[in-house]
């Protein structure tokens, strides 16, 4: 489908997914649904999802339904009938319906709330070696207390696995804890991992680094190149900065 050793066709993609679709191949109808949904036609493309997901273990497609009717996509927002997919395929162990669980239960969206099945289902999610979203949410939850007993070492544990997998928010929220333990070199790694994703507190912090010479040999040059990046003018358009730097 991504024409790995052939050149991309899309109209051929199109045709090939098109027959084995209505042959009952559940992989081919869920590609189909997402070729139909690169080319513009949601509403085309919500009707082979649900023709794969009804299937019952096809839990791509599933987790899709879910997102289509969260955000009205394709067919009218039902927060109520979303749930009921995501946990479908939550249910076959798929870590990304496992991790938007969470999130209704947090904001009461289709179920009552309830932040302790937010927690266990962000935790369920978090497991996934590969989901660096939810274990940066899952340390958050152990970081505050929320639908759990709070726990430092629980929290950077989470932290770090996210941060790991390069989740750009973990890895800033890291670099802020080694920078307050006094750890800038290890500072300055995170805070620049997460710098080269955009996060733009990141890239702010990195410049002051190099400004001061904190965790990095001191360079205005390059200090100068992370204010250009445009950052430095959105801060201050927002009075985030109220014209001074940050207090390291």
């Amino acid at each position: 489908m991504d024409g790995i050793g052939t050149s991309i066709s899309h109209t051929k993609a199109l045709k090939y997914f098109k027959k084995a679709a209505k042959q009952d191949n559940i992989g081919a109808q869920h590609n189909y649904g997402k070729l139909l949904e690169r080319n513009g036609k949601p509403y085309k493309a919500f009707k082979w999802f649900v023709r794969a997901a009804e299937k019952g273990n096809c839990r791509y497609s599933q987790h899709r339904l879910g997102e289509l009717y969260l955000d009205g996509i394709g067919v009218e927002n039902d927060d109520s009938t979303a749930f009921e997919w995501f946990q479908r395929a939550a249910n076959q162990e798929y870590s990304e319906a496992q991790l938007a669980l969470a999130r209704m239960y947090f904001y009461g969206q289709g179920v009552s709330r309830s932040l302790k099945k937010s927690f266990e289902w962000a935790l369920k999610a978090a497991t996934s070696n590969e989901n660096g979203r939810a274990q940066y949410e899952t340390g958050l939850n152990y970081l505050k207390g929320c639908g759990v007993e709070p726990s430092t070492e629980e929290a950077l544990k989470f932290l770090r696995k996210a941060a790991d997998n390069e989740d750009a928010d973990a890895q800033l929220l890291l670099s802020g804890r080694f920078h307050d333990g006094g750890f800038y070199e290890q500072a300055f790694k995170w805070y620049n991992m997460s710098a080269e994703k955009g996060n733009i507190l990141s890239q702010y912090n990195i410049g002051v680094m190099y400004k001061k010479g904190i965790g990095v040999a001191q360079s205005y040059s390059k200090s100068a190149e992370w204010y250009e990046k445009g950052f430095y003018k959105l801060l201050l358009e927002t009075d985030y900065l109220s014209g001074k730097d940050l207090d390291f």
